[in-house]
């Protein structure tokens, strides 16, 4: 038994010469070529949509939102050193507040206090 490309060699013989010579049958390859570039013109439309999509909106959002984040961390950190240069104000040069506050000997007048009281 012959291979199908050999039985079917005539017809196929006579759909290339048909395209070949530019007539418009329905051949297989005319098909593929109708179909084939509308779909691709969609894809292409659709892939420059996409693009449009990134460049005008996604990009500015994205921008928006790493420009809100890096507000925030500036605020943070601007916090972050005021906390920091008020303990060291407080360490160097304690006010009398602080020391009345903060003053160690407060565990030993309640003691005492305590005790005796």
């Amino acid at each position: 038994m012959a291979p199908p490309a050999v039985l079917d060699a005539p017809k196929t013989a006579k759909l290339h010469s048909a395209a070949a010579a530019g007539s418009s049958s329905s051949s297989s390859s005319s098909l593929l070529s109708t179909l084939a570039y509308p779909l691709l013109t969609l894809a292409l439309a659709f892939r420059h949509l996409h693009n449009l999509l990134l460049s005008l909106v996604l990009r500015p959002v994205l921008a928006a939102a790493l420009a809100l984040l890096h507000g925030a961390w500036r605020r943070t950190e601007k916090f972050r050193d005021r906390c920091f240069y008020d303990f060291i104000v407080l360490l160097v040069n304690p006010n009398a507040v602080a020391l009345v506050l903060f003053w160690p000997g407060w565990i030993v007048v309640g003691v005492a206090w305590w005790v005796f009281g």
